[in-house]
């Protein structure tokens, strides 16, 4: 009997172990984060214009597109400043709520040269077809293979395109996360 308690100690304590590595390793690999509760280092034309109150996932903040905002803040830096190790892979994921109905409203990841409006990478995430759900916040993510001739002075933004959307579209608790 107490030979069984030292095992089921152990086999616990490996247990707790790995979730604590796998929690290190995750936080490790998050490169940038956001619940707009606070919006140092993330930017926009119009700062604070997409910033609501109308819905959060978490917190009391969101940031939203619909009819009246094309473009919401973002995420803008350049990659040496986002990560010392060069990046290959990342997943941006996050939590969106849409209205009943379709919106082409879109989430953007984009690789620019510095000092130019030449994308090396363009990718954008169509809310509605990433989710089906409406009316409650649901997890989105992609993730995206940067393009091998990319440099550390490279720009990567992040954001949330309205592309003519007479809905608004909410997206919250924001991540920016190295793929290895």
């Amino acid at each position: 009997m107490k030979k069984n308690l030292y095992v089921l100690l152990l086999l616990g304590m490996m247990a707790s172990s790995c979730n604590k590595s796998d929690s290190t390793e995750k936080a490790i690999n998050l490169l940038a984060s956001n619940d707009f509760e606070s919006l140092e280092g993330w930017v926009g034309e119009t700062p604070y214009k997409s910033l609501t109150k109308e819905r959060a996932h978490s917190g009391q903040f969101s940031i939203r597109v619909g009819p009246d905002v094309e473009y919401s803040n973002g995420y803008s830096n350049e990659l040496s400043k986002l990560s010392l190790i060069k990046l290959n892979k990342i997943r941006v994921q996050g939590w969106v709520y849409l209205l009943p109905g379709s919106s082409p409203a879109t989430l953007v990841i984009e690789v620019m040269n510095p000092g130019e409006e030449k994308h090396l990478l363009w990718e954008g995430v169509e809310l509605a077809k990433a989710t089906q759900e409406r009316n409650h916040w649901a997890k989105i993510e992609k993730v995206i293979t940067l393009p091998p001739d990319i440099k550390p002075t490279n720009r990567l933004r992040v954001y949330l395109w309205s592309a003519g959307s007479q809905t608004p579209a909410y997206i919250d608790d924001l991540q920016i996360i190295r793929v290895l």
